[in-house]
């Protein structure tokens, strides 16, 4: 059976990209041809991605790499990269989108024969994408793959397959039981990301803290304004390369994920409890779905209006995000260690890249054989 991944054309897909879809599809790929014979893949992305099956593309860089294209006119060579892709329709069985929601993809959907499986990468929460994704709700041959339960409850009319919660692969990601003091945050320079949140914890816990950020433009003034308010309370790194990354996840007491939106599902709390390193969350979006709270970290509530749940720590919003940082501070050696390994091992059973690959492989058949 021959499937097309189909990524973006915007940045190049190797082990050290940033985003989330082309995170996804590099580890997928990478271990979906390790996993079985029985598929044949094929890439669509840009032609300097590093890619170890079949690619196809529009040009030999990606369009933030180009200085003809660049972010202003990148939208344009996405169309021509899907307009190659649909072209060559007839050599595939099987259309599987990793493009955030797919909106770049669904406006073709009329022109297509084969079934296009839909991985939705991005939140369904605002208003504009609802009004946008529910025009493709009739369509019976576009599947849609909700990466978290939550997700899909904000959109219920789409024609939904499986959820699949996204898998890791633990060989990149080491346990340890070595770590530092230090509170770790990672993320988009956001506010949704609550990186001013996270300061405001660590300047009441006094604890040292790591904070790893990922600059966006659009929010570039927001961002400076708050670092320097609070560089003295954290160190920053920007753009941090993956092997930095990991290395922080093993040694970090924690991992606090303040968010201050629905996440769709968040691939930080997965490697850094692989690592061994708890987290400390906002039960926002996903993020139920994925920490066990009490055993792999806790879960908050966002305010005394916002319950989302019974959890351990009792006080909401800045106040148990303070207690629950405390909590694991104030927790012996011996049972720190133990939601260490609990951690790892709920990674392990729930979270591993060879599950998620397998929940994918399943759908393919089932899809292509109701497709026949």
């Amino acid at each position: 059976m021959k499937i097309a991944i189909l990524g973006s054309n915007k940045l190049r897909i190797n082990q050290n990209v940033a985003s989330g879809p082309e995170i996804f599809i590099y580890s997928y790929v990478k271990n979906f041809l390790l996993a079985q014979k029985d598929f044949d893949l094929t890439v669509f992305a840009s032609g300097d991605s590093d890619i170890k099956t079949k690619l196809e593309s529009i040009g030999n860089l990606s369009s933030v790499e180009d200085e003809d294209i660049g972010e202003k006119w990148h939208k344009l060579y996405e169309f021509a990269l899907l307009s190659k892709a649909f072209a060559k329709q007839d050599d595939f069985d099987l259309f599987h989108v990793n493009i955030g929601n797919g909106e770049v993809v669904l406006p073709f959907a009329n022109f297509v024969k084969k079934p296009i499986l839909v991985t939705l990468h991005s939140s369904l929460a605002d208003s504009k994408t609802k009004k946008f994704m529910e025009l493709f709700k009739q369509y019976k041959n576009i599947y849609f793959v909700p990466i978290s339960n939550q997700q899909k409850s904000l959109i219920k009319e789409l024609n939904y397959a499986n959820t699949i919660y996204h898998g890791i692969d633990l060989s990149e990601f080491e346990f340890s039981q070595v770590q530092s003091d230090e509170i770790f945050w990672i993320g988009r320079g956001v506010p949704e990301k609550g990186i001013d949140v996270a300061f405001e914890a660590v300047k009441y816990c006094k604890k040292p803290a790591y904070f790893y950020v990922a600059p966006r433009e659009s929010q570039e003034i927001w961002l400076n304004n708050l670092l320097t308010k609070n560089h003295s309370l954290a160190k920053i790194q920007y753009n941090a390369q993956r092997g930095d990354v990991v290395n922080q996840y093993k040694k970090s007491k924690l991992l606090l994920f303040p968010i201050k939106w629905e996440e769709p599902f968040g691939l930080v709390m997965l490697e850094a409890m692989a690592c061994g390193t708890p987290v400390v969350a906002f039960a926002r979006g996903s993020v139920p779905e994925v920490i066990k709270d009490g055993v792999t970290g806790f879960l908050v509530n966002p305010s005394n209006d916002d319950i989302r749940g019974n959890w351990t720590i009792k006080k909401t919003g800045i106040d148990g995000i303070n207690e629950a940082i405390m909590k694991i501070y104030s927790i012996s050696e011996e049972d720190y260690q133990k939601m260490r390994l609990q951690c790892r091992k709920h990674i392990e059973n729930n979270f591993s890249i060879e599950k998620m690959i397998s929940n994918y492989q399943e759908l393919y058949q089932k899809i292509i054989n109701n497709n026949k």
